[in-house]
């Protein structure tokens, strides 16, 4: 028989292989108001899917091991809050990254502040029939008059938005959501509740008569599939429609001009969306960049009809505010920012044709909703700042209220200034 030879191959038991890092350094350091305190903040670059993080030291600085070439939104959370900033990654490392605090104040233009309250304040609205500003400061409802002094404070759920709606059976009533909240409460002046509302992640909340009985309906958008519900002042579902998901924001006005108001929405389509009375109808609007944000109203006060008002991101990333006519004709366009993500809130002062944007990242732009001029702007105004108008004690003029989410303050405008 032949021999039989083997062969023994020996394995080390442990064997260690490098693995190769890909991409770069990427580092910078926070700029936050002066007195505030860095703890426990955390620095992100997200891009799509992708999100890296990085510890934020207590002297501002961050720094990122082996980033990807990319587009990347950078941001800070945490002990303080920054203003997102795109960074396009590539093959070498990249330094001086500069995140500045949403609540630092570099510039202001065109705004003089009249007053201001420290707290933890969000939702507010101006009650033009009381002349009296509402807001929620942390779990209390706060009456304050035009002069910021506080008339009376009652006990109130936490609400990071508000809306104003006029029933017949109870007069003023505030609406109380948050973005992506399981429901809208319908709560009174006293802070009692009278409904809720849940069918879903609640995107937006507006509040209108649509069908001349002297009492609001109120016009929810939910996030997802469950799409855009129209409730009477019991809170009980008139009418629904499911063909659009991620309702980002409603509104409603007589933008067809037929004299009576109607539903208006944007959607996942980034499209703009006018409801007949019913909603068994609806006419969309393209307007020609990814609308998110929408508010309605008249320019000027012997306008036949309403302008509609978007927000959105335009091809090249910039945030863009845009009028449109009911037909779906731009009246004027505005490119506001590329380093925001997106326009928070928008509202139109009464008498005064000014639109008041409030970006998030914390900058507040006011347009002239004539020609889309901007007249005034100031940073430092919080993450996801709320804003209203109200009329001034002489009457003359109207006043920016914005909350921050630890202020609430008031500005007079002041164009040219």
């Amino acid at each position: 028989m032949g021999s039989i030879r083997l062969l023994l191959l020996f394995v080390p038991l442990f064997e260690t292989t490098a693995i190769a890092q890909t991409g770069v350094k990427v580092s910078g350091r926070v700029l936050a108001a002066p007195g505030s305190t860095i703890t426990r903040a955390s620095a992100s670059l997200s891009a799509g899917r992708t999100r890296l993080s990085a510890q934020v030291s207590p002297d501002g600085n961050f720094e990122f091991e082996a980033v990807p070439p990319g587009k990347y939104s950078a941001t800070v959370l945490g002990s303080v809050t920054t203003v997102p900033k795109q960074i396009l990654v590539d093959t070498e490392d990249m330094t001086g990254i500069e995140l500045i605090d949403c609540n630092w104040n570099t510039a202001t233009q065109g705004l003089e502040q009249l007053w201001t309250l420290n707290g933890r304040f969000s939702g507010v609205v101006w009650d033009a029939r009381a002349n009296v500003i509402r807001a929620v400061s942390g779990a209390t409802l706060l009456e304050l008059d035009s002069a910021g002094r506080i008339m009376r404070q009652t006990p109130f759920g936490t609400a990071p938005t508000l809306r104003l709606a006029h029933f017949a059976s109870q007069e003023t009533v505030l609406l109380a959501f948050g973005t992506w909240s399981p429901d809208v409460r319908a709560v009174d002046l006293n802070g009692t509740e009278l409904w809720w509302y849940t069918a879903g992640a609640v995107d937006d909340v507006y509040a209108l008569d649509l069908d001349g009985d002297q009492s609001d309906e109120v016009i929810v958008g939910f996030n997802g599939s469950v799409g855009l519900h129209v409730l009477n002042s019991d809170g009980q579902l008139l009418w629904k429609s499911t063909d659009i998901g991620n309702v980002w924001h409603v509104s409603a006005g007589d933008v067809l001009r037929q004299g009576a108001p109607q539903v208006v929405t944007t959607s996942a389509r980034g499209q703009v969306h006018v409801f007949s009375d019913n909603g068994n109808s609806r006419t969309d609007l393209v307007p020609g960049f990814y609308a998110n944000m929408i508010r309605t109203g008249k320019i000027r006060a012997e306008d036949a009809g309403d302008t509609v008002f978007i927000g959105g991101a335009s091809s090249d990333g910039s945030l863009r505010l845009a009028a449109l006519a009911g037909d779906g004709s731009i009246q004027w366009t505005n490119d506001l920012s590329f380093d925001h993500r997106s326009i928070y809130s928008i509202s139109l002062a009464e008498g005064k044709p000014w639109i008041a944007a409030g970006l998030q990242g914390g900058e507040i732009v006011v347009v002239n909703a004539e020609g889309g001029v901007t007249i005034a702007a100031i940073d430092g105004q919080g993450f996801s700042p709320e804003t209203t108008w109200m009329k001034s004690a002489d009457d003359e003029n109207s006043v920016l209220i914005v909350s921050t989410g630890s202020t609430l303050s008031a500005f007079r405008v002041t164009p040219g200034h």
